[in-house]
């Protein structure tokens, strides 16, 4: 896990971050967490599976004030979005996946309302995309999905996704303040 450790921890880090922070502080569609991916498991020398629905999602929102600015600003962000799902597995050896049903996955996210706004590719054969769910001005959605020989990653945060709202979380409940946003001093 080599190229790949540098970017799912990252990943799945980010999708926990939006749950923990409001665990620390106090009816998705089955589909979003790609099944398919579950007969690895038993083959994965690691794995990590995140699912949180929306369900989930609202007591945790739910369990936050009003009155305190980081908390209100987690709820806020958390009170639309529909869930995260994380899969995330580590192979002892190569060839344990077929490349051809990790690209039926990516396919998945090929339609009109997705884009793939980050494709990275190496010749050892390590792959990550980053798909990005769109209607007009609102984010819908953001899926990663990232292989490489021995490690195969999914990632799916569903529902409206405020970059405003994300932006003010920056530097608090352990969410890396990214600096995506810096105004110039013009």
């Amino acid at each position: 896990m080599r190229t790949l450790a540098r970017l799912w921890p990252t990943v799945v880090g980010l999708s926990l971050m939006i749950l923990c922070s409001a665990t620390l502080a106090g009816g998705q569609d089955a589909g979003q967490r790609a099944p398919a991916l579950e007969k690895y498991e038993s083959q994965a020398a690691q794995s990590v599976e995140v699912t949180i629905d929306q369900r989930i999602l609202k007591i945790a929102a739910d369990a936050l004030s009003d009155k305190k600015p980081d908390e209100a600003a987690a709820k806020a962000l958390l009170t639309d979005l529909k869930g995260i799902y994380v899969r995330a597995f580590e192979f002892d050896r190569e060839g344990v996946y077929q490349q051809s049903e990790v690209q039926e996955l990516r396919q998945r996210f090929s339609g009109p309302e997705w884009s793939r706004i980050v494709g990275v590719r190496s010749r050892r054969f390590q792959q990550a995309d980053v798909y990005l769910s769109t209607t007009g001005q609102t984010i819908n959605g953001i899926v990663v999905v990232a292989s490489g020989p021995r490690e195969l990653v999914y990632v799916n945060v569903a529902g409206p996704i405020d970059i405003a709202r994300l932006r003010a979380l920056e530097g608090r409940f352990r969410i890396p303040k990214l600096d995506l946003y810096v105004e110039s001093k013009e």
